[in-house]
């Protein structure tokens, strides 16, 4: 990059907009419970499906805000152009959109369960990794099209899985976290 715009853009699709999808899903829940004030959320006169659906729905629209300055960004980098065009941008806007899908729902269980962001951090990161490994394992005979496919099908199922499992967590949770130790890896 020549100038500091130039690569100011060249990084933050690649560093900036990744990390902000994560902190994003992880402060979600995650503010309320690292201050302690979980609790008070639970006990509001307000019902907790309520409470759920607009945390979760604020959440996804600010996710998606990011996405969109993500694909701009992405786009518009000058010295990422030329791969652009090798690749195609259905893959581009897939990859980058299944990466929020998976990241949004990890966050959102992972916190509700572990109660430690730290924790839950690197389950948001280590399980999607974890399940494409092992599916991309058994399809190694196969052709690249096949393995993309059952990627997809496996994190858009995990992100179904996980935002119900955290929904499930939320309007059943107590007003006391884990108390089984803290969790170090």
């Amino acid at each position: 990059p020549n100038g500091y715009w130039e690569m100011f853009l060249a990084g933050f699709p690649f560093l900036f907009c990744p990390a902000m999808v994560v902190m994003l899903a992880l402060d979600s829940f995650g503010v309320e419970i690292s201050s302690g004030i979980f609790t008070t959320l639970l006990a509001q006169p307000v019902s907790r499906q309520q409470i759920w659906w607009t945390k979760s729905m604020l959440l996804l629209a600010a996710i998606v805000i990011i996405l969109v300055a993500w694909w701009y960004s992405f786009f518009l980098n000058a010295s990422v152009r030329f791969v652009a065009s090798d690749l195609h941008v259905h893959d581009v806007m897939l990859g980058t959109g299944l990466f929020a899908l998976v990241v949004y729902s990890g966050g959102l269980w992972t916190v509700l369960l572990l109660r430690q962001v730290a924790a839950a951090f690197w389950f948001t990161l280590i399980v999607p990794a974890a399940l494409l490994t092992i599916s991309t394992f058994f399809l190694q005979d196969t052709s690249d099209r096949a393995v993309e496919l059952v990627a997809v099908i496996v994190l858009t199922a995990y992100s179904i899985a996980g935002f119900f499992f955290a929904r499930w967590l939320f309007l059943r949770a107590q007003d006391l976290a884990w108390t089984g130790g803290t969790i170090a890896l």
